[in-house]
C-alpha cells in the first residue's frame, strides 16, 4: 500500500523551500530519496534524480521511491558526485548533509554546474564553502537558517555570475545569515561567535597574540552586528505577514534606508513629533509603530510634516498595522489576553484574516457593567462609551481600534458583549436592537496593549538590538 506524503525533517524542509519551482532536480548524496520524492509528490518539480555513491544507500532510495509511488518520476542514480549525470537533464543541483569541503570538491570536479542553480546545505566548514563560492564566481542569492537536532545550520541558494572576489572572515562565517531574522539565525550567529572566541583563546595560549586578536575581533563583530531595517521588516513579516493587511492599508518600511543598521528601536502606537524627538534623544535609528505614518500617497513633502521630519532626522519608520491586527499573537490576541478572557478564538473575518477575537469570561457569567468597569481599569481607559444590557455576559468579542462596525458579526459569533475602541451613534442603537452589549474604551487603549508583546517578541529574535517603549506616546484624545 502506497503511503500518502513523504516526511521531511526541518533541515530538508528548509532545503526544499529554497529550490526553484518547475525545474528538474538532482539530489546528490540523497537521504533515502526523501527530498526528491517530496518535491515530485507536491508538484514542485516534474522529475528528479536521487544520486548516491553507495549501492546500499541507493537501495534505501529505491524503497522510498516505490513506497510513495514515484517510480518513473524519481530516478535513482549510482555515481560519485555529479559524474553520473547528464548536464542537460538537470536544472537545480541539491547537495545537503555533507561537509563544506566535500561539497566544494564535488562542484570543482563538474564545471558544468556553473550553468545550474545550486542549493547547498553544509554540515561543517560552511565558511570554507562560502569562500570557495565567492572565489570561483558564484553569488549567494539567499541563505536560510534552520535548527535540527539541537544544532543550527545554514542553507544556501547560489548561482554563477563569474564575478570573483575575496571574502572577509566574518562574512565567510555568517554569509547572508548575518542579517537573517529568527531564532535559528540568532543561534547560528551565536554558535559561530562562540567558535571564534574559543579559537582566539587557543591562539592566545599558543603565543600567537596577533592572530588571536584578529579572531577575537571577528567574534565580537559577529556578536554585535546590528541588523538592517530590512531585516526588521522581514522579521515582522514572519510574525504578521504583510500580505494579510487590508487593501486600503499601508504597512511596511515607510521611511528610511532599508540597508541602514539598527541598534535601537523605539516602539509607539503612532509617529508624532514628541515621539520623533524622543527617538533622537534616546539614540534610536528606527521607530516601530502600529499606525502608518503615511496612509495615502503623498502629493507633496513639506517641512514640518512627519515624514519630512523623520527623513531630516535620519530616522526610519516601520509599521505593522492591520496585518498585526489579524496575526496570531498580534493586537487581537493581546487585547483578549489583557482582558483575562479564556478559550480565546479568532472571529470576525477581514480581507486577510480574522480581525477580532472571542473568549469566555474566566470567572463565569458577570453583568456587562461589572465586566466593562474591570476592563476599563485593565486597559487604563479614561472614558468608556457603552450601551449595556441587563443580562449576564459569558462570551466577549473584542476588536481593537475602530471596531464599532462589527456589532452584527460579534452577535453572530455568539458574543454577549463587543468591546472595541471606537463606535458610532448608530452602532450603539444597532447593538440594542440586536440584543448585544457594546463598549468603546478608546482607540489607543485597545491597541497599545500589543506593544509589550511586540517588544518581547522582537527582543528574543534580535538580542543585539535594544527595543524601547516610547514614553511620549499617548492618545491624541484629550479630556476636559
Amino acid at each position: 500500500m502506497q503511503e500518502k506524503r513523504c516526511p521531511l525533517n526541518r533541515r530538508l524542509e528548509t532545503v526544499a523551500a529554497l529550490i526553484p519551482r518547475g525545474g528538474v532536480v538532482a539530489d546528490i548524496g540523497t537521504d533515502h530519496a526523501y527530498l526528491p520524492v517530496r518535491l515530485v509528490q507536491e508538484g514542485l518539480c516534474p522529475l528528479a534524480y536521487a544520486c548516491d555513491i553507495g549501492e546500499g544507500p541507493l537501495g534505501k532510495a529505491r524503497e522510498t521511491i516505490a513506497r510513495y509511488g514515484c517510480a518513473g518520476k524519481v530516478f535513482p542514480v549510482l555515481g560519485d558526485g555529479l559524474a553520473a549525470l547528464e548536464p542537460r537533464a538537470v536544472d537545480t543541483i541539491v547537495i545537503a548533509g555533507m561537509g563544506g569541503d566535500t561539497i566544494a570538491g564535488i562542484l570543482e570536479r563538474a564545471p558544468w554546474c556553473r550553468e545550474k542553480t545550486l542549493v547547498l546545505q553544509p554540515m561543517t566548514a560552511a565558511d570554507r564553502l562560502r569562500r570557495y563560492l565567492r572565489e570561483t564566481g558564484f553569488c549567494l542569492l539567499k541563505e536560510r537558517a534552520v535548527e535540527d537536532g539541537g544544532k543550527p545550520y545554514g542553507v544556501m541558494l547560489a548561482v554563477y555570475t563569474g564575478q570573483r572576489g575575496e571574502i572577509g572572515r566574518a562574512e565567510a562565517l555568517l554569509g547572508r545569515l548575518a542579517e537573517e531574522p529568527g531564532r535559528a539565525a540568532a543561534a547560528y550567529r551565536a554558535r559561530q561567535a562562540a567558535r571564534m572566541a574559543k579559537k582566539a583563546e587557543g591562539l592566545r595560549l599558543a603565543g600567537e597574540r596577533q592572530e588571536s586578536e584578529e579572531w577575537r575581533k571577528v567574534a565580537e563583530q559577529m556578536e554585535r552586528q546590528a541588523p538592517t531595517a530590512e531585516a526588521l521588516r522581514q522579521a515582522l513579516d514572519e510574525l504578521a505577514p504583510y500580505s494579510a493587511a487590508e487593501s486600503w492599508d499601508n504597512s511596511g518600511l515607510l521611511v528610511g534606508d532599508p540597508a541602514g543598521r539598527v541598534e535601537r528601536v523605539l516602539l509607539a502606537l503612532d509617529v508624532s513629533m514628541p515621539v520623533i524627538e524622543e527617538a533622537k534623544e534616546r539614540g534610536a535609528q528606527l521607530i516601530l509603530t502600529h499606525h502608518p505614518v503615511i496612509f495615502r500617497p503623498l502629493k507633496r513633502l513639506l517641512a514640518g510634516s512627519l515624514p519630512w521630519e523623520l527623513a531630516r532626522q535620519g530616522l526610519a519608520a516601520l509599521c505593522a498595522h492591520t496585518n498585526l491586527d489579524v496575526a496570531q499573537g498580534g493586537v487581537g490576541d493581546a487585547l483578549a489576553k489583557a482582558l483575562g478572557l479564556a478559550d480565546i478564538a479568532p472571529c470576525i473575518p477581514g480581507e486577510g484574516g480574522m480581525l477580532g477575537r472571542i473568549g469566555r469570561v474566566d470567572e463565569g457569567p458577570v453583568t456587562a457593567a461589572c465586566f466593562v468597569r474591570e476592563a476599563k481599569g485593565k486597559l487604563g481607559a479614561a472614558v468608556c462609551c457603552c450601551a449595556l444590557l441587563p443580562r449576564p455576559v459569558e462570551k466577549v468579542a473584542v476588536v481593537s481600534g475602530a471596531g464599532g462596525d462589527f456589532v452584527r458579526e460579534a452577535k453572530e459569533a455568539g458574543a454577549d458583549l463587543l468591546l472595541t475602541g471606537e463606535a458610532g451613534h448608530h452602532d450603539f442603537w444597532l447593538a440594542r436592537e440586536l440584543g448585544i452589549s457594546l463598549a468603546a474604551l478608546g482607540h489607543y487603549e485597545t491597541e497599545a496593549v500589543v506593544l509589550p508583546e511586540l517588544q518581547a517578541w522582537l527582543g528574543e529574535r534580535f538580542p543585539q538590538v535594544e527595543f524601547m517603549r516610547a514614553k511620549r506616546d499617548r492618545s491624541p484624545v484629550e479630556l476636559l
